[in-house]
């Protein structure tokens, strides 16, 4: 058809040939896509960008292909027009734009915000995408990651200037999260018992019901409740509790005994003294008759 062939001499490649179904559908002639796209500005003419709105052609080479195809500027061309020119409020005003303006606070790279909008959600976004693993090591520094060269292809970032500017912020972000992976893992915060257990006895000979603890019960306020009583200023621990826990050792049980007691942690712990048994007198043996 008519736009198949218009679309061929466009992009000799092929690659546009996507788009023939859908500009089929909504127009009927090459001739009207131009009637309705194409301004002309003091005899220069150039193809209005909602042509690619109107035809959903997002992909940013494909457009330039088309912007080619009739004279249009650049993307290269498109930036330095746009850096000579105050930024706009809507430039000013999403995560995109404060990044771009970070990269190049002259306003360079502002003419790359609307692609950014389009395609990606987040600056966060396109390094998770586009920083990837170095295998053939191709970065002198040793880093593990590189930036994929098919951001510049698919931004149709082509100024020299502009990738260098885009490769300080990736090798920049690589740094810091080799940097981050590097550094040793946080020490674990110790758990509710283990601070509970540490405060009956700071000694640490406690730790080892540690486990059973956290296993069978959910919060050290849950054993209070199920185990201490309280008469009066006084606390008392049931026996339960150790015969639940398996804690046998009279010196741990009085240990428990003393901090709900009120006593000091380290005051000095006596298990109950052992009465020495009643040996009673036998009777002296009888003589026979």
């Amino acid at each position: 058809g008519a736009f198949a062939g218009w679309l061929a001499r466009v992009d000799p490649t092929g690659s546009l040939r996507l788009y023939s179904q859908v500009l089929e559908e909504n127009y009927d002639a090459v001739e009207q896509i131009e009637e309705l796209y194409l301004l002309d500005s003091g005899g220069v003419r150039r193809l209005d960008p909602q042509f690619f709105d109107d035809a959903g052609i997002t992909d940013e080479r494909h457009r330039s292909l088309f912007r080619a195809f009739y004279g249009g500027p650049s993307k290269a061309q498109e930036c330095l027009a746009g850096a000579e020119q105050p930024p706009t409020t809507s430039a000013s005003g999403t995560s995109f734009a404060s990044w771009l303006k970070t990269l190049d606070p002259s306003g360079g790279l502002d003419c790359y915000l609307k692609d950014l909008e389009d395609s990606y959600d987040s600056p966060e976004q396109v390094q998770e995408l586009y920083l990837i693993s170095d295998a053939k090591g191709q970065r002198p520094e040793g880093r593990k990651r590189i930036l994929d060269h098919l951001f510049f292809e698919d931004m149709a970032i082509e100024d020299e200037r502009h990738r260098r500017l885009f490769h300080g912020f990736f090798d920049q972000a690589a740094r810091e999260a080799e940097e981050a992976e590097a550094a040793p893992p946080a020490p674990p915060s110790q758990s509710a018992f283990a601070l509970w257990l540490e405060k009956v006895e700071p000694g640490g000979s406690l730790a080892r019901y540690l486990p059973d603890l956290e296993e069978n019960y959910d919060a050290v306020e849950q054993i209070e409740e199920l185990y201490v009583t309280v008469d009066g200023n006084r606390k008392t621990i049931s026996p339960q509790f150790f015969e639940d826990m398996g804690i046998t050792d009279m010196t741990h049980q009085a240990l428990f005994v003393k901090c709900y007691a009120g006593e000091p942690p380290g005051a000095r712990v006596e298990t109950p003294a052992r009465t020495a048994p009643v040996e009673t007198p036998q009777a002296p043996a009888r003589g026979g008759l």
